[in-house]
């Protein structure tokens, strides 16, 4: 593969692919700057700040969890790594501390989605807002 840099085009400005740093030339990602989702016992000692998804990678089903700092309505939206967006998620009443969302694999119209990267961006109405990344497999045979 040749590098041509003339070429490299940045993903759907201010989605979260976009905020992410995620870049693409045609099909083929060149290159991506995505934060590390990684949560551990102390990361939990820090709510509004942590979030992750499990099983990941997934193939039928994954769940992703989040921490408040404080209780309010949330935005939950998921990204393919073009930009696209595939689901959104309106969550009322999350609570300050851990929250929950399944997701099953499916695009807003039931379909379900190609194996690939996926991002989701959650936002607060408080300000707030995390971010990960999720990669979902072909089904076992």
């Amino acid at each position: 593969m040749r590098n041509d840099t003339a070429n490299i085009r940045s993903i759907v400005p201010k989605s979260p692919a976009h905020k992410a740093g995620l870049q693409y030339n045609d099909q083929i990602i060149l290159s991506r700057t995505l934060p590390d989702t990684t949560v551990g016992e102390r990361d939990h000692q820090v709510p509004g700040k942590a979030s992750r998804s499990y099983p990941n990678p997934f193939h039928t089903q994954t769940t992703i969890e989040y921490w408040l700092s404080e209780p309010g309505d949330v935005k939950i939206s998921i990204w393919d790594d073009t930009g696209r967006l595939i689901r959104e998620f309106q969550e009322e009443n999350g609570v300050a501390g851990s929250n929950l969302r399944q997701w099953n694999g499916q695009d807003q119209a039931g379909n379900r989605v190609s194996p690939g990267l996926y991002l989701y961006y959650i936002e607060t109405e408080s300000g707030e807002s995390l971010s990960g990344r999720m990669v979902c497999t072909s089904e076992r045979r």
